[in-house]
């Protein structure tokens, strides 16, 4: 059996280290929790692995209010959407509606960071937001398997392939639930 050596424990902070990358994670009410833990983990996961941190992430929302996850479970966020600072890429994850206060604010912001050049994902269903700002027109995406006919029927102009992740130059969209680690393990493979 291989000696695996192990990275000794240490503090977890979401602030990576000059040079490093940051994620900005756009989060509604009834969000997967799933989807959201498991690609930030893949993050953390990477930084004990590298002995410092090199990835860190911050929590978004419409108004900066906590949020409630899918599963009954709040999470205070660090950020309003108006009041984000850069990140590398910021992801949208949603529940299974994409109804929700504050919706004008959200898609404004994700038209604005589209505008800019600046790389949209989406986690799961997160990718209906995305069209309905006008940011996956001309790029290829990926959506939950169960929302996929749907989205289709909806967005008929947007390549919703239905795979398990999808990278399109500034555009990154998963599945949800375990793809979530699939997506950021190739966007950490990628630095």
């Amino acid at each position: 059996m291989p000696n695996l050596t192990v990275p000794s424990e240490r503090p977890v902070t979401n602030d990576p280290i000059h040079g490093g990358r940051q994620f900005g994670f756009l989060l509604v009410d009834k969000f997967s929790m799933f989807s959201l833990a498991a690609a930030i983990d893949t993050f953390r996961s990477a930084n004990r692995l590298l002995g410092h941190d090199f990835y860190g992430w911050t929590t978004v929302s419409a108004d900066g209010d906590a949020v409630m996850a899918s599963n009954g479970l709040p999470l205070k966020i660090d950020y309003a959407v108006a009041d984000l600072p850069p990140v590398d890429i910021l992801f949208v994850s949603v529940g299974l509606t994409t109804e929700f206060p504050g919706k004008s604010k959200v898609l404004a912001a994700l038209r604005s960071w589209g505008r800019r050049g600046n790389a949209l994902g989406a986690l799961s269903v997160g990718s209906y937001l995305l069209a309905e700002a006008g940011q996956l027109e001309g790029y290829r995406c990926t959506i939950h398997w169960e929302n996929r006919a749907g989205f289709v029927e909806r967005f008929p102009d947007i390549n919703c392939t239905g795979n398990v992740f999808e990278i399109d130059r500034k555009r990154y969209t998963c599945a949800g639930g375990t793809t979530s680690i699939d997506l950021m393990l190739e966007i950490v493979r990628g630095d």
